[in-house]
């Protein structure tokens, strides 16, 4: 991936790339500092972002509904569409 500086541009890679399921491209698109918080769980950088997110074990698709834009960060609203059940628990 081509670094870009564009908000919304790299919001739209990260979504697309985890749409594939493509963690290593995701990966490209975060800081290593990437700060996580959701309802089912909270992470701190990218490598514990994408192992709670596999422990999930489930197909999903992101929707990002909202997305406010500043030059130092993005904030954004998105639907996780689950496509295959959950085979974990929720910690």
């Amino acid at each position: 991936m081509e670094k870009s500086n564009n908000s919304i541009q790299v919001v739209e890679g990260f979504f697309k790339a985890i749409n594939k399921g493509c963690f290593e491209e995701v990966k490209t698109f975060m800081a290593n500092n990437h700060q996580y918080y959701g309802l089912m769980f909270s992470t701190e950088n990218p490598e514990d972002y994408f192992e709670k997110l596999k422990a999930f074990e489930m197909k999903s698709l992101v929707e990002t509904q909202d997305m406010l834009v500043a030059k130092t960060g993005v904030t954004h609203r998105s639907l996780l569409k689950v496509i295959s059940p959950v085979q974990t628990e929720i910690p």
